[in-house]
């Protein structure tokens, strides 16, 4: 939904000053480039998961979520580190207020992907009112949350909400799984069968590249 996504700008152009847009954009697009990852898992596996059974799209949908999220801390982590640095590199210290935002947002890049892939097996069976539903508390959050604590916080307090939203939105779709799908939530944990996927698709891709 265009509203929900673009809500945090609205709020800061309504209650800020233009330079706390800007200060905001920067860190909102660099800690955009996590979505990236995201992104390309559901563009792949959304289609898999369409006339599975509903053990099998569990058991995908849960490999799928954990790999992803692991590559999109250990992206988050050097983003972390080198944030600050690509920041002043590229804007100067004039926009140095844009990194506790970057962080706040880089956090909330990485659970709202999330939220998003687990989200994706009710589009898959056939079920996607919960994605309304999710809409609507999303923007119940977010818009009275936002316009409180970006009154008193700044850029600050809207990307502080957008990481709440985006937390309480994971809690919602997991609880969704027993409560709609008659299913266990996947777990988030990986075990060691999951690396030995991943090693598995990496040398079959080195015996493809050789």
């Amino acid at each position: 939904m265009v509203a929900s996504s673009q809500l945090d700008k609205i709020v800061i152009v309504t209650l800020l000053n233009p330079a706390s847009m800007g200060i905001y954009t920067v860190a909102y697009s660099l800690a955009g480039m996590l979505g990236v990852f995201g992104a390309a898992v559901n563009s792949v596996i959304l289609p898999k998961m369409i006339d599975l059974p509903l053990p099998e799209v569990r058991l995908l949908l849960g490999r799928s979520v954990r790999i992803n999220t692991v590559v999109s801390l250990c992206a988050a982590g050097v983003l972390v580190l080198l944030g600050p640095f690509l920041i002043n590199l590229f804007y100067g210290n004039a926009y140095q207020g844009a990194i506790i935002v970057f962080f706040i947002l880089a956090a909330n890049a990485v659970i709202e992907g999330l939220a998003y892939m687990l989200a994706q097996v009710f589009y898959a069976v056939g079920k996607p009112e919960l994605m309304m539903f999710r809409q609507i508390a999303s923007l119940a959050i977010m818009i009275p949350g936002m316009f409180i604590l970006g009154s008193r916080f700044g850029i600050i307090g809207v990307a502080s909400v957008s990481l709440l939203e985006s937390v309480f939105m994971v809690i919602i779709t997991m609880s969704a799984f027993p409560s709609i799908l008659k299913i266990r939530p996947p777990s988030l944990w990986a075990p060691r069968e999951d690396l030995a996927y991943v090693l598995g698709l990496w040398r079959e891709w080195r015996r493809a590249n050789a």
